[in-house]
């Protein structure tokens, strides 16, 4: 038997038995109860470790419109993500009275966007919430350190249940947070409800494509590794974002997929973790950081395949008068 008839049987078992394993893995039931008690959990265990390799900031950098500005300095992409996220809805430095006055950071880490932000923004206030106990403790001992503790303040809370007034805030922000909400309808709705009318809201989300066609057993393998390692309930399509948004209230919607822009970042996320720190880290942490540091496969894989989507999507809180002149053009039922 020729020697490439031999390998390419021995492919094809593989294949089959690598579909086989999968089918299994997706058999099994995944659970999303006592999700925020995961995701809580997930942070305090990993936040310390990825501040001590990339520092402040947890989301991906940005890498250019195309992502071909892969010799930037990772952590530089980091915060240029912020600014070109800023930009993209619509927000600058400024000292009229369209400046944001109170900012919410929904999903703020240990609050390295939520300082960002109190910097780009020196009248503002600006408060992050987040489920971690660990990240507020953390976080609000670097907003000390910078002299930020009365302007960039952190506290553990649901973003599905926000310990805020109607009509608190000037902008609503949820940097790669999204993702972790397992009701995207309440999540978009507390989002509307604290936003003050004029107010602009601005997030930035992990996603998978558009369906359909139907995501093929491959790509549900791929998504439900991440789920599991990363404490996703799960992700949504883009639409979907689009279609709570506007169901919620919000107006003047518009979405754009960046996943090209962050192309080099779980590249250089993989070369960390072989770093002396990194590695360390990875040692004193066990087995579940470890994991963690395994799945960087599945994110890799997700974005060469299009299976996974990173969705910037801006939209504004109509005001009394647009609401009203909403109401008066819409046709008589």
């Amino acid at each position: 038997i020729p020697f490439t008839a031999v390998v390419a049987v021995i492919g094809v078992l593989v294949a089959w038995w690598r579909k086989q394993q999968q089918k299994k893995f997706l058999s099994t039931a995944y659970t999303t109860l006592g999700v925020q008690d995961k995701i809580a959990t997930f942070y305090d265990d990993r936040s310390a470790l990825w501040e001590d390799v990339w520092g402040e900031h947890m989301h991906h950098g940005y890498y250019g419109v195309d992502g071909l500005e892969k010799r930037k300095d990772d952590v530089q992409a980091q915060v240029d993500m912020i600014d070109t996220l800023l930009s993209f809805g619509g927000l600058r430095e400024s000292s009229d009275s369209g400046t944001p006055q109170r900012i919410l950071d929904i999903g703020c880490g240990i609050g390295g966007a939520t300082r960002h932000l109190a910097r780009r923004f020196p009248s503002a206030v600006v408060e992050g919430v987040t489920l971690s106990p660990f990240q507020v403790k953390r976080g609000n001992e670097l907003s000390q350190q910078s002299g930020l503790e009365t302007r960039a303040i952190l506290r553990v809370a649901d973003a599905l249940k926000l310990p805020y007034e109607d009509e608190t805030f000037d902008l609503v922000w949820s940097l790669e947070s999204a993702e972790h909400m397992p009701d995207k309808r309440k999540f978009l709705e507390e989002g509307y409800r604290v936003l003050r009318r004029g107010g602009t809201f601005v997030m930035l989300a992990w996603c998978h494509r558009e369906v359909p066609p139907s995501l093929t057993i491959e790509e549900q393998y791929i998504l439900r590794s991440i789920y599991q390692e990363y404490a996703i309930p799960r992700m949504c399509p883009p639409s979907e974002f689009q279609t709570e948004a506007i169901r919620a209230g919000f107006r003047q919607v518009i979405a754009e997929d960046w996943s090209r822009s962050v192309e080099p970042f779980w590249a250089a996320v993989a070369r960390s973790a072989f770093t002396t720190k990194g590695w360390n880290g990875l040692k004193r942490g066990g087995w579940k950081l470890i994991r963690s540091a395994l799945a960087i496969r599945h994110m890799m894989a997700g974005f060469r395949r299009n299976t996974i989507v990173l969705n910037a999507l801006r939209a504004t809180k109509p005001t009394t008068a647009e609401q009203e002149q909403e109401q008066l053009q819409a046709p008589d039922c």
